[in-house]
């Protein structure tokens, strides 16, 4: 079948390739189904490999719902190819069923329907509702897995402290626990709770006294999950898929949940008060007298003390986010799950939506928690403000291209600088947010300055609308190139949108002859590299345990296509096998083009691994410095809020020279980029 650009279905890829999820799935159908030879519910069935595992171990029917129409058409054609009549995929979500094909009852109830939050993809209500409506003995019914176990730990990391800053309130984020640079745990991990699938409860708590080792302030509670397949053997290591971050990786990551102000611990052997909640789709941590109406803080002194918090107005959700993520759940989401690919801000998770969908508004700013990440970054910001500066020297009107109001926020809220201009102008991406920045966002009184903040998603036409900008008169232009409305998409968040923007203000002749443009230009640079599991979002799938599924790559993403990923999160399984190389150069004083070529040559350093991937990151060049997008600075210091562009190679290449040559085609518009690397 042919290939699809709609990528936003790839997270099947990287768990029907997880052999550790497939194998004991596999294991536990077949160890229930010996005992109960019956009708098997399969919850979000996805590919169907589910399914198929539960005819070889003998189910005697197997009903196979699936919401996503598309895929249900592509499991049914699997099932046929495999040869299983015994298998009745439904093109429907379980909760809005009433009835099984032919009145029929579920001896067993199969499901995946876990994000690395565990309870992101509503497993609780999905699992109630199908207990009480299929199962045929709804007191004591047979569910694969059994049971959840919740393992959490007291964490301090100023990188977590980073992610939320003050905009914290009920966040949570899948992590890569391992790859935080300064995550010290300040006690020893405990059981936060305990789920039992055959009675599923949709609320609960748990209130717990932990002894800390360690002093220090936590930040986050980081947590991760166990699923225990079977009710008879909880404690059978073959039958339990964790992912805790020194077990063997999953497909699946780690949890953070931020705390709305960060406690503090004295002293090694201290008490610790923790409550645990669960609602239907999250698991909340509140540590010592941290409430949902009172923060526990860590004052000046390091003295612990209650305080109103009133907390942003965000509904902040899981992570690509990755959520994150504003993903489909079995009410929206079906099996081989959702799971938040952080990976692609739902990876190009083909939404236009956000890594992460964790949008709020603190303050009267629209943020996400990678904008928030990145507005402490003090290094970064200074290089930006100081370029503000520079073309405050210009007199005239500012226009602040911005993607979230940050950078309006902070010159307006900078007397000196603001004051160095006559007029701001903002320009955000649609109606919503130009009028959320515009509210919040007030020059100081005893400035002169007038402020307007105008949407430009749909504006081809700058002079028409923009009828109060005279000719000429914006001096500069000053960007973060921060566009979260694009994050999904890699070559439109990095540089393209910036580049079409300023030839739009030019188009319009609203740009000064001698106009400032910050950043003026840009470097897309490389990498050759070897991603060892996370290829598997974009690699083939042709027999998984015996079963043919060759029929599902027809979801796969184009090969041509540019994904987005944060690549902090997969520094372990990263092998750098070239050293990095500038591809193209871009100037925003100039016209964008529509197709960009280059060829160039590489030094290979290391031989061993084959090329699946290419890295792709942009330095901006502003007057004050350089900006970055790789996921560390030169010094080592971590720079997880920019996603990394990766484009993945259809076959693995060989990489047996001291030099390669990279022949480079992108086209701008379609987000594609051709490759050929010899």
């Amino acid at each position: 079948m042919g290939e699809t650009d709609d990528t936003s279905r790839n997270w099947h890829f990287e768990m029907l390739h997880d052999d550790l999820r497939n194998k004991i799935y596999e294991s536990s159908i077949c160890n229930s189904l010996s005992k109960i030879n019956g009708t098997v519910l399969d919850i979000g069935a996805g590919s169907g490999l589910l399914s198929l595992m539960a005819t070889s171990g003998g189910a005697k029917n197997v009903v196979a719902c699936e919401m996503d129409t598309e895929i249900a058409t592509v499991a049914d054609e699997i099932v046929t190819t495999n040869g299983h009549s015994s298998i009745a995929v439904v093109p429907a979500k379980s909760t809005d069923l009433e009835t099984l094909p032919g009145e029929d009852k579920a001896d067993v109830i199969v499901t995946e329907l876990f994000d690395s939050t565990l309870l992101g993809e509503q497993v609780l209500p999905t699992l109630q509702h199908a207990i009480d409506t299929f199962a045929r003995n709804p007191a004591d019914p047979t569910v694969i897995p059994a049971a959840a176990t919740v393992t959490a730990c007291l964490v301090q990391s100023s990188t977590l402290q980073a992610m939320v800053g003050e905009h914290c309130d009920d966040v949570v984020a899948q992590i890569a626990f391992n790859q935080l640079p300064d995550a010290t745990m300040l006690c020893d991990p405990f059981t936060a709770f305990q789920f039992n699938f055959s009675q599923p409860e949709l609320e609960g708590d748990n209130h717990l006294q932990i002894t800390s080792t360690k002093p220090g302030t936590v930040h986050a509670v980081c947590y991760w999950w166990a699923l225990h397949m079977n009710t008879d053997d909880k404690e059978d290591a073959e039958n339990i898929i964790s992912t805790a971050p020194d077990k063997p990786k999953t497909h699946w990551l780690q949890a953070a949940y931020f705390l709305r102000t960060p406690y503090k611990i004295q002293q090694p052997g201290e008490t610790v008060e923790v409550t645990v909640q669960h609602d239907e789709q999250r698991i909340h941590f509140f540590v010592g007298d941290d409430t949902e109406e009172e923060g526990n803080s860590a004052d000046e002194d390091g003295d612990n003390k209650n305080k109103d918090e009133a907390g942003s107005d965000s509904e902040n959700k899981d992570e690509a986010g990755s959520d994150s993520e504003s993903k489909p759940q079995e009410g929206q989401k079906q099996s081989e799950g959702t799971h938040e690919n952080e990976n692609e801000s739902a990876e190009e998770n083909g939404e236009e939506e956000d890594e992460e969908a964790e949008e709020g508004d603190e303050g009267g700013l629209f943020f996400d928690r990678n904008r928030v990440w990145m507005s402490n970054d003090n290094d970064r910001l200074e290089t930006v403000l100081r370029a503000v500066k520079v073309a405050g020297e210009k007199k005239g009107t500012l226009c602040c291209i911005d993607g979230a109001g940050h950078l309006l926020h902070s010159v307006l809220n900078s007397r000196d600088t603001c004051a160095q201009f006559s007029s701001v102008l903002g320009l955000e991406w649609d109606d919503s947010l130009a009028t959320t920045v515009r509210t919040a966002n007030t020059p100081q009184p005893e400035t002169a300055v007038t402020v307007d903040v105008v949407s430009y998603g749909a504006v081809e036409d700058f002079k028409a609308a923009l009828p109060a900008v005279a000719e000429s008169s914006i001096t500069a232009v000053v960007s973060e190139v921060y566009f979260n409305v694009f994050a999904s998409t890699w070559a439109k968040a990095h540089m393209v949108m910036l580049w079409h923007t300023c030839e739009k203000l030019r188009a319009a002749k609203l740009l000064a002859d001698n106009a400032l443009v910050a950043p003026r230009s840009a470097t897309m640079r490389g990498q050759l590299v070897n991603l060892k599991s996370l290829w598997n979002v974009t690699r083939p799938v042709q027999t998984v345990c015996g079963w043919n599924l060759e029929a599902f790559n027809k979801f796969r993403r184009s090969d041509e296509l540019v994904a987005s990923y944060p690549l902090w999160m997969h520094t372990d399984e990263c092998v750098e096998l070239s050293e990095p190389f500038d591809l193209i150069q871009c100037d925003f004083t100039t016209t964008p083009e529509d197709i960009l070529h280059s060829s160039v040559k590489c030094h290979i350093k290391q031989h061993s691994r084959s090329c699946n991937a290419v890295v792709l990151w942009v330095d901006y060049h502003y007057p004050s410095g350089d900006v970055s997008t790789y996921h560390h600075t030169g010094s080592g210091q971590l720079q997880g809020y920019w996603n990394q562009g990766v484009r993945f190679l259809g076959e693995p290449v060989a990489l047996q020279k001291e030099e390669a040559t990279i022949d480079f085609t992108f086209d701008v518009g379609n987000n594609k980029m051709g490759l050929n690397i010899h």
